[in-house]
C-alpha cells in the first residue's frame, strides 16, 4: 500500500483461502501473540472502532494523534461511490495514555497514505495531490481544504507518494512511491517538475519545491543530525548520501549513485518470522519483501541504547526489525540488534505493522493495519485473488506504544509561553525539539532571535543545532554565528554550520580561514560536508582546500563523488594541482586512476576551451618518467568529449587533434605522440599488464588504420583475458564497423566475458548487427550466443533487413500466447527434477540477469531466496513474466539519432544523459542530445519466450535447483 508500502511490488499474502483460515483476534488477544524483548512493554493505545486501517500517524502540538485510515485498500470504492480514505483525530481526554475519543477530521480522500501535523492542521499525501486540512471552528473537523501541490501519478495503490517528514533544514520531504509525476502548484501554467527517479521536498510556507535524492516507497526518516534514510521493499534502509542540488551542480560528472544501502538488502536482508507465511513476490518470507515505515528513534523514554536505532516494519512477515547505526566514512552501516530473531514478531497472521512514529512522550508508536491479506491483486497469480477476501479486516486496526520497563515516559505539556517553547529546544526528545523549531519558523518569530542566538552556546549539541535551524528558517544566521559554530567542539554541529557558511566566504576572510582550517578535521563527515559546500563558491582561495581533501580522501568513493560535485568549472585546475603532489602520484591504484579519469572526463564533456588548454598543456609538458596519470587523463578526456554537446559541437579526441582550436594547437603534437606510442606499449609483452591495458584504452582514440593491428594482435589465444576485454572496450570507443571482422575471426578464441563484450559492440550499430547475423547464418559465429532478450528485439527490429536476417537465423517470432505456453509446460510440475542439471540451466539461461547464492549478475531481482515459492508460482514467473511488472524492472528502449537501439533498466539519469543497465549488469550511457526516442515498454526485462530453448525436463530441473538453494 503505498505503502509502496507495504509491499509494494512484492508483497505477500499469509491468508489461507480455505474456510479453516485463522480469524481475527481481539486487540488484547493479538497483543499477547507478539513476542518482544523482556524489557519492552507493548501497549494498545487505540483500536477499532476508534481507528481502522491505520497506515500513517503524526502528533500535533497539543499531543493529539492524527491517523490516516487507508480504507481504500486494495481496490478503492465501488464505481460511483466516494473515496474511502480519511484522516482521524484521536485524543486522550482523561490523561491515562489511552486514546478514548475519535473524530473524522477529513474524509472522502482517494488512497491517502501520509500525514504530517503543521500549522494547526495536517498535510496529507493523496496522489495526485498533497493537501492541507485545518479546523478553524473547533468542531474537530477540517473546514479548510487546500491543495498545496499536484501532479503525483496515482499509480498502483501500493506505489504512491507518501510519508511527509520535516528536516532540520525546514523543508518537508515526501517519497516518490515509484510512480513519479510532474509536480506543479494548482493552477500553474508552468510545465510540471518531472520527479521520475527522485523524491521531492518542498517549503510548506513558500511552496517552493524541488527534486531530492532518493526513490523511496513507503518509508522516510531523519536522524538527529539531518541524515535522511528511506526504504523500498527489498531495501530496508537506504541513506540519501549526496544531495540532489549538489549533483546537479556538475552534470558533467554523471553521478547517478547518490544513495546507498546501509543495511543488508535483497536476498541478504534476512528476517525471522515466527509464523509461516506465503508469498507471491519476487522473493519470499525469510527476507524483506515489504520493508516499509523505516523510522529512526529520536526519543528518550526507551533509554540511550535505543537512541537513533532504526526500525523497519515487515508486514508480510508480521514483524519489526531493529538496527543500530555505526558511522562508515560519510555514510553508515546498519547492524541488527537481534541476530536471529526480531524486535517484534507475532504469530497472529493478521498482525500487519506498517509504520512507526516518535511520540511527544519520548516513546515509539506502531501502526498495525491488521488485515488478513496485505497484497494487491495485481501482483497475485492469476485466479488467486478470487479465492481471497481482500478486504478482510477493513473494520479493524491497532496502534501500539512501545516503552521500556522501569523507564517513565517523558512528560509533555503543550508550550504555553515563549519560555516553554524555547525550553523544548533543549529537550532530549527529538519530537519536542522538532516542534519548537517548527513553531518558531512557521510563525516567523523574529522577536526570539536574540534568545535563539544565545542558545548557540547551550550545553547540548542538539539544542545548538536546532537553534541554528530556527535562525536559518528566520533568515537570521549571522557571520559571527557561523564563526562560533565552525569552532564548535562537536563535529556534527560544525557540519551544520558548514552548510550555511559557504555563501558568506568571499566577503568574510575570517570565516574563510576557519572554513579552510577544517580541512584537517579528523571527522570524515565534516570533510564530506566541506567537499559539498565548496561547490557553492568560486572563491580562488578554496582550490588548495579542494586539493588537500582530494589527496586525503580521494580513495573513498563517496568522498570522490562529493568532490566531483564541486568541480564543474575547476576540474582541470584541481587535476593540475594533484599532479604536482608526489604523495598523490605514487598512488597508482583506484584512488588516483578513478579520480583522474573522472576529473578529465568532466573537462571533456564541458568542453570549455580554457580548461581544455590547461589540461592539454599539462599532459603535453609533463616530463615524468612514469606518467601513469597521462594515460588515465587522456582516456577520461576522450570519453568526456564523446558526450560533449556544447560550443565544440559533436566531436572526438581524434577530431580535436586533427583540427584543434587555436588555444590547443601548441600542445596537440605531444599528445599525438603519446597516443601513437600506445600502440607499441600495448603489444610489448615485456611491459606490465597494467601499462598495456592502459595503452590499449588509448589505442581506441586513434584511427582504425593505426588501431587495427593492435586489435588483431591482442585478440590472440596467448593474450590474457583482461587484455582481450580491454581490446574490445577500445574497439567500442573507436566504434568503427571494420572492427567486426576482427572479432568474427577471433571468435573461437574468445572467452565468455569477451564474447559478451563483443556482442555488445556488434549490436551498437545497424551495420555491425547485420554483419554479425550474417556471420551466424554462415556458421562463423554460433547463433546460440545470442540470448532471448536480444533475440526478441532482433525479431521485432524496425530495420526490415535485420528483422529478416533474425528470422532466418533464429526462426519465427516468439509465441505471445502465454496461457498456451504455460499449459504446455505444466507437466514439469510433476517431475521431481535434477537440481544439478538445473544449476547448469540457470548458469546458461538465467545468470546474465539474476544472481543466486552469489552466482550471476544483479540486473533483475536477486532470486537467492525463492526456495519457499511453490513450483507452480515459479513456473508462472518464468513463463509469464509480464503478468505483474515491478516498475524498477521495466524494460526501457532508446533509439538514438544514428538509429542505434539500446535497451535495459533505467539505472540512472542526469540532466546530460540516461543510463540503462542491461544483461550482465553492463551499463550504457546515452547523451540526452543523442536520443531520438525513449519509451518504457511496460514489460519486464525478463523476456517472454524463455521456453524457446528449454525443454519440459529442463524447466523441471531449473525449478528443482531453485527450490534446493539454502
Amino acid at each position: 500500500m503505498t505503502f509502496g508500502l507495504i509491499v509494494a511490488i512484492v508483497c505477500t499474502f499469509s491468508a489461507e483461502p480455505s474456510s479453516n483460515a485463522p480469524g481475527p483476534l481481539s486487540p488484547s488477544e493479538s497483543l499477547k501473540r507478539i513476542e518482544h524483548p523482556d524489557n519492552i512493554v507493548l501497549e494498545v493505545v487505540a483500536s477499532e472502532p476508534l481507528v481502522v486501517d491505520p497506515v500513517a500517524m503524526s502528533f500535533d502540538k497539543l499531543g493529539r494523534l492524527y491517523v490516516v485510515e487507508y480504507r481504500d485498500y486494495p481496490n478503492g470504492p465501488n464505481e460511483g461511490e466516494p473515496p474511502l480514505s480519511r484522516v482521524k483525530l484521536l485524543e486522550d481526554t482523561d490523561g491515562d495514555g489511552i486514546m478514548d475519543q475519535s473524530h473524522i477530521f477529513a474524509e472522502d480522500l482517494s488512497f491517502a497514505q501520509g500525514v504530517l501535523a503543521w500549522n494547526d492542521g495536517v498535510i496529507v499525501t493523496a496522489a495526485p495531490n498533497i493537501c492541507f486540512f485545518k479546523d478553524t471552528d473547533g468542531d474537530h473537523r477540517a473546514d479548510v481544504k487546500r491543495t498545496l501541490l499536484t501532479g503525483f501519478k496515482p499509480g498502483n495503490p501500493q506505489l504512491r507518494t507518501a510519508h511527509p517528514r520535516r528536516g532540520l533544514d525546514n523543508w518537508i520531504y515526501v517519497t516518490n512511491g515509484l510512480s513519479g509525476g510532474e509536480i506543479s502548484k494548482p493552477g500553474s501554467a508552468d510545465k510540471g517538475l518531472d520527479i521520475r527517479g527522485f523524491d521531492l521536498r518542498f517549503d510548506p510556507n513558500s511552496l517552493a519545491f524541488e527534486r531530492t535524492t532518493g526513490r523511496a516507497q513507503f518509508g522516510n526518516t531523519f536522524d538527529n543530525w539531518g541524515h535522511r534514510f528511506y526504504c523500498s521493499n527489498r531495501n530496508p534502509i537506504r541513506h540519501a548520501v549526496l544531495p540532489h542540488y549538489a549533483v546537479e551542480r556538475n552534470p558533467y560528472a554523471l553521478l547517478t549513485d547518490t544513495s546507498t544501502d546501509v543495511a543488508p538488502f535483497g536476498g541478504d536482508a534476512k528476517v525471522y518470522p515466527i509464523v509461516a507465511t506465503k508469498t507471491t513476490a519476487d522473493t519470499h518470507a525469510g527476507t524483506n519483501t515489504a520493508a516499509c515505515g523505516v523510522t529512526c528513534y529520536r526519543g528518550s523514554a526507551l533509554g540511550p541504547n535505543f537512541l537513533e536505532n532504526v526500525f523497519v516494519c515487515e508486514p508480510t512477515g508480521h514483524l519489526v526489525t531493529r538496527y543500530r547505526l555505526e558511522p562508515d566514512g560519510p555514510t553508515f552501516k546498519a547492524f541488527r540488534t537481534e541476530e536471529r530473531s526480531e524486535f517484534l514478531a507475532s504469530d497472529d497472521p493478521w498482525f500487519r505493522p506498517v509504520s512507526m512514529a516518535n511520540g511527544p512522550d519520548g516513546t515509539l508508536y506502531l501502526a498495525d493495519m491488521y488485515r488478513q491479506v496485505i497484497e494487491h491483486p495485481q501482483f497475485m497469480p492469476k485466479g488467486l485473488a478470487e479465492t481471497l477476501d481482500l478486504r478482510a479486516g477493513e473494520d479493524k486496526g491497532r496502534i501500539y506504544r512501545i516503552r521500556v520497563k522501569g523507564r517513565p515516559s517523558l512528560d509533555y505539556t503543550p508550550p504555553a509561553s515563549d519560555d516553554e517553547m524555547l525550553t523544548l529546544l533543549t529537550s532530549p526528545n527529538g519530537w519536542q525539539r522538532d516542534l519548537a523549531q517548527r513553531l518558531i519558523v512557521d510563525q516567523q518569530r523574529t522577536d526570539l532571535v536574540p534568545r535563539l542566538r544565545s542558545m548557540l552556546t547551550a550545553p547540548s549539541a542538539l539544542a545548538r543545532v536546532h537553534a541554528l535551524g530556527a535562525l536559518d528558517g528566520l533568515d537570521k544566521v549571522s557571520v559571527s554565528d557561523l564563526e562560533r559554530l565552525l569552532d564548535d567542539h562537536d563535529p556534527r554541529v560544525q557540519g551544520q554550520a558548514i552548510k550555511l557558511a559557504v555563501g558568506e566566504l568571499e566577503d568574510h576572510p575570517r570565516l574563510l580561514a576557519k572554513f579552510i582550517a577544517l580541512t584537517t578535521s579528523d571527522d570524515p563527515k565534516v570533510r564530506f560536508e566541506l567537499m559539498l559546500a565548496l561547490g557553492e563558491s568560486d572563491h580562488p582561495g578554496l582550490l588548495p582546500t579542494l586539493t588537500e581533501l582530494a589527496v586525503r580522501d580521494g580513495d573513498d568513493p563517496w568522498m570522490r563523488r562529493a568532490l566531483l560535485t564541486s568541480c564543474a568549472t575547476r576540474s582541470a585546475l584541481l587535476l593540475s594541482r594533484l599532479v604536482d603532489r608526489s604523495e598523490f602520484k605514487v598512488a597508482k591504484g583506484t584512488r588516483g586512476m578513478d579520480l583522474m579519469r573522472s576529473l578529465s572526463r568532466s573537462v571533456g564533456e564541458r568542453g570549455d576551451l580554457d580548461e581544455l588548454r590547461l589540461l592539454f598543456e599539462l599532459i603535453a609538458e609533463s616530463d615524468d618518467a612514469d606518467a601513469w596519470w597521462q594515460t588515465v587523463t587522456i582516456d577520461g578526456l576522450a570519453e568526456g568529449l564523446r558526450y560533449h554537446r556544447g560550443g565544440l559541437g559533436r566531436t572526438t579526441l581524434g577530431k580535436l587533434l586533427q583540427s584543434p582550436p587555436e588555444p590547443l594547437q601548441g600542445s596537440v603534437e605531444n599528445i599525438r605522440k603519446i597516443l601513437t606510442s600506445a600502440t607499441d606499449i600495448a603489444k610489448d609483452e615485456s611491459r606490465p599488464q597494467r601499462d598495456r591495458i592502459g595503452a590499449v584504452r588509448l589505442v581506441g582514440h586513434l584511427s582504425f588504420e593505426e588501431a587495427s593491428p593492435v586489435f588483431t594482435a591482442l585478440l590472440k589465444p596467448n593474450q590474457t583475458g583482461a587484455l582481450a576485454t580491454a581490446t574490445i572496450e577500445s574497439m567500442k570507443t573507436l566504434n568503427d564497423p571494420r572492427s567486426l571482422p576482427i572479432l568474427v575471426n577471433a571468435w573461437s578464441t574468445l572467452l565468455p566475458p569477451q564474447r559478451s563484450a563483443a556482442l555488445e559492440l556488434a549490436f551498437r550499430r545497424s551495420d555491425t548487427t547485420k554483419g554479425l547475423l550474417e556471420a551466424m547464418d554462415s556458421g562463423d559465429v554460433p547463433r546460440g550466443v545470442v540470448g532471448l532478450e536480444r533475440r526478441r528485439l532482433l525479431l521485432r527490429h524496425r530495420d526490415k533487413d535485420i528483422k529478416a536476417l533474425a528470422v532466418k537465423v533464429f526462426g519465427g517470432e516468439i509465441s505471445e500466447n502465454r496461457r498456451e505456453v504455460v499449459d504446455k509446460y505444466l507437466p514439469a510440475l510433476g517431475n521431481p527434477g535434477d537440481p544439478h542439471h538445473g544449476q547448469l540451466v540457470f548458469r546458461k539461461r538465467c545468470s546474465v540477469c539474476h544472481r543466486i547464492a552469489g552466482e550471476g549478475h544483479i540486473v533483475g531481482p536477486d532470486i537467492s531466496d525463492v526456495r519457499n515459492k511453490t513450483p507452480q508460482t515459479l513456473l508462472y514467473d518464468i513463463l509469464d513474466p509480464n503478468r505483474a511488472v515491478d516498475p524498477r524492472y521495466t524494460d526501457y528502449v532508446i533509439v538514438t539519432n544514428d538509429g542505434n537501439v539500446v535497451n535495459g533498466l533505467l539505472a540512472g539519469e542526469t540532466s546530460e544523459a540516461i543510463v540503462l543497465r542491461g544483461a550482465e549488469g553492463k551499463e550504457n550511457i546515452v547523451p540526452r542530445g543523442d536520443i531520438e526516442e525513449m519509451r518504457a515498454t511496460g514489460k519486464s526485462i525478463m523476456p517472454e519466450g524463455f521456453e524457446k530453448d528449454l525443454s519440459v525436463t529442463d524447466l523441471a530441473d531449473l525449478i528443482a535447483f531453485l527450490k534446493s538453494r539454502k
